[in-house]
């Protein structure tokens, strides 16, 4: 920017230019102001129409000119003063009163190149007449044409304000709506922190007097802020708050990337910038007016030359403040190596050129610190304020703005820690004005968010992720129970061991143990002196790995140990030693791997080793050294880390790590090791060799009695199978075999096919519709047997099932609420339905016993054996707990949850299980206290009372829970490295440390596989470097150390019996000594299943799937998917009334609502907002029908059953919805009845702003009823972008009982809620829903637990142990 004054005409000349330009040439004053500094041009009241502005409205217009003069007279006001003042005009005035720096700017700060661009532009521009330069900015309305007409507020028409075409201005009141918004009565209760928030983008600044001025930003830091003066424009979208566990969901993420109208705002009333909250620095900047939070994205092409400087010097403190946070030692120094450092590429990208040393020295930035420093620092606790400015860089900083007697009373040499003797750290910071998040919010839930307590750990737990969440505040509470930290004894050193070369110098054998077809088998070797035996471990030197994906890995730079053996080289048990008949030495080893080559990689012990089911014959010269591996026994603690020895010999094995499942599991017992060793000869004792002879059996077609087995299939005539399809479906067919030929060489598999009750609209002999014998119109578990024979090769039979003629209905129940049970009663000619003749129906007697024998098996352990006592750890409204306790193998006795509102759900829903509302974390830390011998006080509840009675060591079985995903969501567009939430999966696993539960669960959004830790900050919520898939290897590593087998896998609900598609990634863990739980296999065919997922070793992670082939891993299920129908056709129905405040009412609309209400039997209510209650039945309702499918009849049990009975409720609640605006309402009815249809239905009246976000993207979807639901949403608003929340076939959007199903809830589950006004109840209870595990998912993984609890406790009986 350049002013500058003509001798000629005492008029200033306004150009837009490089801030250093000037003239040498020219004998005028000129004066040159940096562009951070704030700048305007006042304009004379006798400004001509020639005189062209720039208005915040044309800055989204394309604009050929970048530089244009403007002829602006002096004021009378303004001839006093000195020229610098006199061309910033009152603004100086505002700037000297409010103590604002302005810096001088040098001419060496542009580029020469940039310069002499710039001067062209003005050529070309100034080249030009008046006349043309006013015809080039019509392009735009101004908001001087915005407001010609007089009347400054007026409004424009309702359908004009909500649909405005592109290039139309809208005000901002608060009757401005913004799609994808929570709606308004979120915000009811007046306070600041109840407005929403929103982003603003291709945004300008201005002085609200004088609209057609544009300003620097510097007048928004003055204190006190001057409230009224200044105002911006710009496109506006909702901001999306990702609190929820709306992941993977593709709607989500548009919504938060839609352009929005352009709206002007009314008078920014704060400015917000470094928030301090969570122990971070917030990078966004914030305005905040009458009505909203505006988050500050990217300013206009217009308004880019005065914005750049200010956020690049707010960009520099910034990093400056985080740098701090970290190293209270900081000085300038540090920061120029760091700034040498950077990449460049972003910082060009958005300044125009990389942040620079010199930058620390420019006038501009001083100045802008001189304003903002002192303000952010005194925002601070006390405690941590002095602590800040006694940081070298930042005293440096504010030099000349601290007084001498507060300058004195900082020691360089004493720089406090910020953390005060109890770990503690004050993390409610008072920010100047009312800030974000420094206070409490008045509604309760959305307080409990911000997560304002440091995270917890435990001394384990602690040690370990002090290592990969650098920069986080953890506070390790407790000590180690044994002296874990002590330097291990007997360690063994490098120089204590002999080592070989490739040729060792000589070589012995020692005693023969067998000979056979000229080979030799002996007990020992001896390399160089050092003799060798069996069961030894060494370390080899590394060959060439035929599998090239784990070849590939070990060379990575994350596969890397301090040991540097593990990094190197490879590890080997000597199994067998064999001289061949050309007279070559080999040994035969069972390979290890260094934890390093794992799924843990970098966050491997250095000392971990790994049992993998591989072996080889290896050359006797390849053995390098002898190392010591200490075979870990179960509750046997893993050996302490030698950090400062990287050659050490000395390691130790407890698991065995299965590459293809991503698993670390049990060594082999010796009963197993026994048993696979049956039949090898003695001399070639091998484990690996045993399990590799097993699956080539188990891979082969062989005959048995009766039958043949394959993939570990035991398959007869008369047995029930199912068949992979041979068409693009994924549903499995099920028939029964007849006959079995050709086995082994050519083998063909002939079954008599069934036919799906619910395939075929069957009649009777009689002509008559038929129906199921389980009363059900629609019954999964119904067959009808065909005469249809087809032939089969055995890869085509995929598992077997059991089907039984039945005809009684309680039998009926009885045998279906087992997994893979079905039943038929007739048989098919066509479609008619014949009965069977009798004594036609034939099973395998022995298989059917031995099935039977598993159930009542699982029935006894389960009568030996309580449930498992249950500790649920951000329980939510109880999906997971819920879903577990249905299974009978979970009791869940304890759960915490922070939310007051899922809180009392839980509790309510759940009366014999004791709700702890309060913080994880505050209350491990009392645990931890208590169980140490303190006497800490009761921590208070938020629901009432205090958290008394919390559960002591020994008395939690099962630790399970999902912690917040809000650091990891696939809809976070702001992910943070050092989010603080991220560390909560730490609080967790510290619970487990505590109480060492038997078993363990983790759950959570598929983005924490893909969140790195020890990442940098990049732009656009992107992290950079660090860990891949940190937070796997840390939970992964964590569950080793503390004695746990880990695994996991992402499970996609739809799979399970849940009508929605919502993907999980599922952590089990189980202590050393029992059986792991496996993951259950899908039972329905979702039409998109769980998918593949990139791993940093190479190989991928696998979904879950039914098939027995290892090499094949398919989707196919027993079962179809449960549709959108099958979930919610049974409900009441009812439709909004249309208010016909856009489009009048009709005679035909007069006809259609009578036809609907009178014949169709669908009743209507007002969701316009000011309704006395919610729209639909507040009170419960008696149900329309019967349950017309299992699904149905399952949510429609009574508390505490848990079989499927005809027991079920008589009335429903909950089914209303939320009350909207009138235009919401209107187009919500107006949507055609017809699937999948959404606002380009519309008609004219109502269309919505046909913007290219809205051209490519659905509102107001309605729902496929032979479709399925979208991901759950923890809003519900018909607005909202791609998630189709309108009912199938009535016109409003979905219940809160709708939605309650959608997540599998039964009927009798409530929802409560703190807050007292309609709006926020009903958002309460959708968040609730939202947030929630699928029960029918959880309900799985409970049944799965359920399984291991079975297998272990049989392999106890075998083995003579207790029960568990």
């Amino acid at each position: 920017m350049v002013l500058s004054v003509s001798p000629r005409r005492k008029s200033y000349k306004r150009v837009l230019s490089s801030p250093d330009e000037s003239d040498a040439g020219t004998e005028s004053k000129r004066t040159r102001l940096s562009s951070e500094v704030t700048i305007v041009a006042f304009r004379e009241k006798t400004i001509t129409n020639q005189v062209p502005r720039v208005s915040p409205e044309s800055f989204n217009q394309p604009n050929p000119f970048e530089a244009f003069e403007e002829t602006i007279p002096p004021t009378d006001d303004d001839a006093d003063l000195p020229l610098q003042d006199q061309t910033s005009g009152t603004l100086s005035r505002v700037r000297r009163r409010r103590g604002l720096v302005l810096p001088e700017t040098s001419n060496s700060d542009v580029d020469e190149d940039e310069r002499s661009t710039k001067r062209a532009r003005l050529d070309l521009v100034t080249d030009s007449t008046p006349s043309e330069k006013y015809n080039a900015l019509q392009a735009s309305p101004t908001v001087s044409e915005f407001e010609a007409s007089g009347s400054r507020h007026t409004r424009t028409s309702r359908l004009t304000r909500k649909d405005t075409s592109k290039g139309t201005v809208v005000d901002e009141d608060d009757a401005l709506r913004i799609e994808g918004e929570t709606p308004p009565d979120e915000y009811d209760s007046g306070s600041d922190d109840d407005i929403p928030i929103r982003v603003l983008t291709n945004f300008c600044i201005y002085e609200g007097s004088h609209p057609g001025e544009l300003v620097f930003p510097d007048p928004l830091l003055a204190e006190p802020f001057p409230e009224g003066i200044f105002r911006a424009s710009g496109n506006v979208r909702a901001y999306v708050e990702p609190d929820s566990d709306e992941e993977e969901d593709e709607s989500c993420a548009a919504a938060m990337t839609t352009v929005g109208p352009m709206v002007r705002l009314s008078s920014i009333l704060e400015f917000n910038f470094h928030d301090y909250k969570n122990r971070a620095f917030n990078r966004q900047l914030y305005i905040r007016t009458q009505f909203a939070w505006y988050i500050l994205e990217e300013p206009s092409p217009a308004y880019l030359p005065l914005y750049t400087n200010f956020f690049r010097n707010h960009e520099i403190l910034h990093l400056i403040l985080k740098q701090c946070l970290s190293d209270w030692t900081y000085t300038r120094k540090d920061l120029g190596v760091l700034l040498r450092e950077l990449e460049p590429w972003p910082y060009v990208a958005a300044f125009g050129g990389p942040l620079q040393v010199s930058d620390l020295q420019s006038e501009s930035f001083l100045a802008y610190c001189s304003n903002v420093l002192e303000s952010v620092i005194s925002s601070l606790p006390r405690k941590d304020s002095r602590k800040w400015k006694g940081i070298p860089l930042i005293r440096e900083l504010l030099e000349g703005y601290l007084s001498s007697d507060e300058e004195s009373s900082i020691s360089f040499s004493t720089i406090p820690c910020l953390e005060d003797e109890d770990n503690s750290v004050d993390i409610k910071p008072k920010f100047k004005g009312k800030g974000l998040d420094t206070k409490k919010h008045s509604n309760k839930e959305m307080e409990v968010l911000k997560h304002r307590n440091p995270t917890v750990v435990t001394p384990i737990v602690g040690r370990i992720s002090g290592n990969v969440y650098n920069g986080h505040q953890l506070v390790v509470a407790g000590e180690l129970d044994s002296n874990e930290d002590d330097h291990p004894k007997n360690v063994t050193f490098a120089s204590e061991t002999p080592t070989h070369k490739f040729d060792p110098e000589s070589i012995e054998w020692g005693n023969i143990v067998h000979e056979e077809d000229g080979t030799t088998y002996f007990e020992s070797a001896i390399l160089d002196g050092v003799e060798y035996t069996i069961g030894e471990t060494v370390i080899v030197n590394p060959g060439s790995d035929k599998n090239r994906v784990r070849a590939n890995n070990h060379e990575s730079d994350p596969a890397q140990s301090t040991n540097i053996y593990g990094s190197s080289y490879w590890f080997c048990r000597l199994c067998y030693f064999f001289e061949d008949p050309e007279g070559n030495k080999w040994f035969h080893g069972q390979w290890f791997v260094h934890g390093c080559k794992t799924m843990l990689q970098e966050t491997a012990h250095s000392q971990s080793l790994f049992m993998i089911n591989e072996c080889d014959n290896n050359p006797l010269s390849s053995i390098f050294k002898r190392c010591t591996v200490k075979m870990l026994v179960p509750d046997e603690e893993e050996v302490p880390e030698v950090y400062d020895e990287p050659d050490s010999t000395s390691f130790y094995c407890g698991l065995i790590w299965d590459e293809e499942a991503t698993d670390f599991t049990d060594l082999p017992r010796l009963t197993d090791v026994e048993a696979a060793l049956e039949g090898l000869l003695p001399h070639k004792g091998c484990y690996s060799c045993a399990i590799k002879r097993q699956q080539d059996v188990f891979k082969e077609i062989r005959r048995i009695p009766g039958g043949y087995s394959y993939l570990g299939l035991r398959c007869h005539v008369h047995d029930y199978v199912y068949i992979v399809p041979r068409s693009h479906t994924s549903l499995l067919r099920i028939g029964q075999i007849v006959s079995i030929k050709g086995i082994p060489a050519e083998p063909k598999v002939v079954v008599r096919m069934f036919q799906r009750f619910d395939e075929v609209s069957w009649v009777g002999t009689d002509g008559g519709d038929m129906e199921p014998l389980s009363g059900l119109v629609k019954d999964e578990r119904c067959l009808v047997r065909s005469q249809v024979m087809k032939t089969f090769h055995p890869h085509e039979i995929d598992g077997t099932c059991f089907v039984q003629y039945i005809t009684d209905r309680d039998e009926i129940e009885e045998w279906v609420k087992h997994d893979d049970h079905f039943y038929f009663s007739s048989e098919c000619n066509g479609q008619t339905l014949l009965p069977v003749p009798a004594n036609s129906s034939h099973s395998c007697t022995a298989c059917v016993n031995d099935r039977m024998d598993v159930i009542s098996k699982a029935g006894l352990v389960r009568l030996r054996n309580q449930a498992l006592c249950g500790l649920e750890l951000f329980a939510g409204a109880g999906g997971l707990g819920t879903g577990m306790d249905m299974s009978g193998w979970v009791e869940t006795k304890y759960a915490v949850e922070f939310s007051p509102a899922a809180a009392s759900t839980y509790s309510f829903n759940h009366p014999s299980t004791q709700v702890y509302c309060q913080d994880v974390n505050l209350l491990l830390k009392y645990i931890i206290e208590r169980d140490s011998g303190e006497n800490p006080e009761y921590l208070p509840s938020e629901i009432g009372g205090l958290c008394t009675s919390l559960p002591k060591r020994g008395e939690v079985d099962f630790i399970f829970g999902g912690a917040p995903c809000q650091a990891f969501s696939g809809i976070n567009h702001s992910r943070r490295a050092d989010d603080i939430r991220s560390t909560l999966v730490c609080n967790m696993l510290s619970w487990v440390e505590h109480y060492q539960p038997s078993y363990f669960l983790l759950e959570n959004v598929p983005g924490l596989l893909s969140f790195p830790l020890l990442a940098e900050q990049g732009e656009n919520g992107r992290l950079l470097g660090g860990i891949v898939m940190g937070v796997v290897k840390f939970v992964q590593r964590t569950l080793i150390a503390l004695g746990y087998q880990v695994r996991h896998k992402v499970l996609e609900a739809g799979q399970y019996g849940a009508p929605q598609g919502r993907q999980r990634v599922i952590f089990w863990g189980a202590r050393r000594g029992i059986i792991i739980p496996d993951f259950p296999v899908p039972t329905h065919c979702y039409p998109k299943p769980a998918k593949f997922y990139k791993q940093p070793i190479g190989c991928p992670l696998r979904p879950a799937t039914r098939s027995k082939d290892p090499d094949v891993c398919h989707s196919f299920a027993p079962m179809r998917a449960i549709t959108v129908n099958d979930a919610i056709g049974d409900l009441p129905p009812f439709d909004w009334k249309n208010p016909h405040n856009a489009i009048p009412e009709s005679a035909e609309d007069r006809q259609e609502a009578k036809h609907r209400i009178s014949v169709l039997k669908i009743p209507s209510f007002s969701a316009v907002k000011g309704q006395p209650s919610w729209p639909g039945y507040v009170d419960p309702i008696e149900y329309p029908y019967l349950p017309m499918n299992r699904f149905q009849k399952w949510v429609r049990l009574p508390r505490g059953v848990t079989a499927v009975t005809d027991a079920h409720f008589d009335k429903v609640s909950l089914h209303y919805t939320a009350t909207f605006t009138s235009i919401l309402v209107e187009r919500t009815v107006n949507i055609p009845l017809k699937p999948l249809a959404d606002h380009h239905s519309l008609p004219p009246e109502l269309k919505l702003n046909d913007t290219r976000t809205k051209q490519h993207h659905a509102f107001f979807g309605r729902l496929d009823g032979n479709g399925h639901f979208r991901t759950a949403m923890t809003q519900m608003s018909p607005n909202i972008k791609d998630t189709y929340p309108l009912h199938p076939s009535q016109k409003r959007i979905l219940t809160v009982r709708e939605c309650a199903r959608v997540q599998g809830f039964p009927d009798y589950y409530q929802m409560r809620s703190m807050n007292n006004t309609t709006s926020k109840i009903v958002n309460d209870q959708h968040r609730q829903i939202g947030n929630a595990v699928p029960l029918p998912l959880a309900l799985a993984l409970g049944n799965a637990l359920g399984q291991a609890i079975v297998k272990t406790q049989l392999q106890k009986d075998r083995e003579g142990s207790p029960v568990i």
